[in-house]
């Protein structure tokens, strides 16, 4: 059974890596809006996750200025680009989470 400390881990580090890869999806449809909206949220999420201790203060802020970027690229039509940009954010931020949730739980 997993740790109380780990699954609140988990909760706050998968529910960014939802809404950035919510986001990609969005922008794989070309569904602007609803791929901005899912990128500002994310960037939220990974602020809040920063916040409870889920994330480094340098994670935090890379990840937000990542998907800051992204949300200008999609702002500005950029579609392309922004698909890319999140498929490796959100690759990257699955990966990380899963390590961050093992090395707790092992941790203890």
């Amino acid at each position: 059974m997993i740790s109380e400390k780990c699954h609140d881990i988990a909760t706050s580090l998968f529910k960014s890596w939802v809404l950035i890869d919510s986001a990609r999806r969005y922008v794989t449809v070309e569904e602007r809006k609803d791929a901005l909206s899912a990128t500002i949220n994310a960037k939220a999420a990974v602020y809040d996750s920063g916040e409870e201790g889920a994330l480094t203060e340098s994670e935090t802020l890379a990840i937000t200025g990542d998907l800051e970027g992204i949300a200008n690229a999609i702002r500005d039509g950029l579609l392309p680009t922004a698909k890319s940009r999140l498929t490796d954010l959100s690759e990257q931020t699955f990966m990380s989470a899963l390590q961050k949730v093992v090395a707790c739980e092992c941790g203890r």
